[in-house]
């Protein structure tokens, strides 16, 4: 699929979400809601005079980049992707020029683009509140922020073709609504949207560690706030592109076999 088609198709999403921007709006705002309240809550413990990995300053800039990554490396593709198994529409992306992946990839950046402007707004209005009671200097430096981006692009990566392998599952479990929200309560977990991933015990930091949850959100953050020495961000940054090419090989591997498991239904 050509650049061009890309463009053409964006400009159709976007056209799509300023219709329905309330709702846009207010499914992006709900979505703050969890790494703000953890936010109140790991002050409120700093303030006690718990003995934090953390000061406040980095507390504050861990839940409100929590919020914006979140975002950005979101996908939403599975429910719809089984819903096209289970009704046949499906069929569609075998013989237009769209395919499961362009049209999932179009839909997503461009659905993303727009949260990220309004997720964007907030974080900055909510960072100046807070910045006018705690002195938001942390130690992020040009390289730290080059590093956060790089680990950005394999976080979205790896949650994307998690959620479209979630989605292909419905060839096999006919409905993938358990494995979404199963999905989601381990992201929630594990990644470190409620707790960061440093604070975990130790068991539980093990499991964080060697799972993908903890590469879409925990980990760039972690990089972006220079928490990490160097050994342990060598090890972190190819633990988390050894998910991505693992994720994008059971996407291609399920999807082959899902097709012909898909066409002999229907021959």
């Amino acid at each position: 699929m050509s650049f061009r088609k890309y463009w053409v198709c964006f400009k159709s999403e976007w056209q799509q979400f300023l219709e329905y921007r309330v709702d846009l709006l207010i499914y992006t705002l709900s979505g703050a809601v969890i790494p703000l309240v953890a936010l109140a809550v790991w002050l409120a413990v700093s303030s006690s005079g718990a003995n934090l990995s953390f000061s406040q300053a980095e507390l504050v800039i861990y839940f409100l980049m929590a919020m914006w990554v979140n975002i950005f490396v979101s996908a939403w593709g599975a429910y719809f992707i089984g819903e096209d198994i289970k009704t046949g529409v499906f069929s569609r992306y075998l013989v237009k020029p769209f395919s499961l992946f362009d049209n999932n990839f179009i839909n997503n950046i461009s659905e993303k683009s727009f949260k990220l402007i309004i997720a964007s707004m907030l974080m900055l209005f909510i960072g100046y509140l807070l910045s006018r009671a705690i002195p938001l200097e942390v130690n992020i430096s040009f390289l730290s922020f080059s590093f956060f981006t790089i680990s950005l692009f394999f976080a979205a990566t790896i949650y994307f073709f998690m959620d479209m392998i979630i989605g292909l599952a419905t060839f096999w479990v006919h409905d993938n609504e358990f494995l979404r929200y199963f999905s989601n309560t381990l992201r929630d977990f594990l990644s470190g949207r409620v707790i960061p991933v440093l604070f975990l015990p130790g068991w539980l930091y093990t499991i964080s560690f060697l799972s993908p949850f903890r590469y879409v959100l925990s980990f760039p953050i972690e990089v972006l706030l220079n928490k990490l020495g160097l050994t342990d961000l060598l090890i972190g940054f190819a633990i988390q592109v050894l998910w991505a090419i693992s994720m994008i090989f059971f996407y291609k591997l399920l999807y082959q076999k899902g097709i012909r498991l898909y066409q002999g239904f229907g021959s």
